[in-house]
């Protein structure tokens, strides 16, 4: 869900963005649709899938992984924040994880804030 504040200056809602994860033919251009709008929002956004270990379906996490990374860009940024060993334990190991999310951190003690500072710009 994008947030609205110092750090976000447009809210958008993207509730809906779960409903596209089962890829039917009129999702994708749901999909197609939101891609579009992101490469047109003036500002930076960034996409935050909290607690992604609790879903408990690999599946439905390998689409969440591959939405994130489909829709990220210069000015689309994505953090995933989820507890690696449940992951682990799901079969979803660092191994896989690594073909979407190249750096993992371990986030106690970080204040969100310096967490979106230290996001690198591309």
């Amino acid at each position: 869900m994008f947030q609205s504040g110092s750090l976000f200056h447009e809210h958008l809602d993207l509730k809906w963005l779960t409903f596209i994860l089962a890829f039917t033919s009129s999702q994708v251009s749901a999909y197609d649709g939101l891609k579009k709008e992101l490469q047109h929002v003036s500002k930076k956004v960034l996409i935050v899938y909290e607690d992604v270990e609790r879903v408990k379906n690999p599946e439905v996490v390998k689409k969440i992984f591959a939405v994130g990374e489909r829709l990220a860009g210069p000015r689309v940024k994505i953090i995933y924040e989820y507890d690696g060993k449940e992951l682990d334990d799901q079969e979803l190991t660092r191994k896989y994880r690594e073909k979407y999310i190249p750096i993992e951190m371990n986030l106690t003690g970080i204040s969100y804030r310096n967490l979106v500072v230290s996001i690198p710009a591309a």
